[in-house]
């Protein structure tokens, strides 16, 4: 389980599988099952306007609140929102 508190200076922070080649910013094989998680699987941003969306570039789905993201696309993100990957949670808490 992770819990990641944003702050306004990250623009975006890297979820996926870390490899020699590939460094991401919360390597989620650390936690469970590494052949489920794609080596990039999502990208959490802040845009401009202060709102924090999810982009999924994995294969599987990503869940934000039980409802699935899948391959490809993006949701908002709010806070304490409970992002599921594969079994991993995420849990967004935004600092004000």
């Amino acid at each position: 389980m992770y819990f990641i508190c944003t702050l306004h200076c990250l623009c975006k922070i890297t979820l996926g599988r870390s490899t020699k080649d590939n460094q991401i910013d919360v390597d989620l094989a650390l936690e469970g099952p590494a052949w489920k998680i794609s080596r990039r699987q999502g990208v959490i941003r802040l845009k401009k306007n202060g709102e924090f969306s999810i982009v999924n570039e994995g294969k599987r789905p990503i869940y934000v609140d039980g409802r699935a993201v899948l391959a490809g696309c993006r949701d908002v993100l709010r806070n304490n929102s409970v992002i599921e990957v594969s079994i991993i949670i995420i849990f967004l808490l935004r600092k004000l």
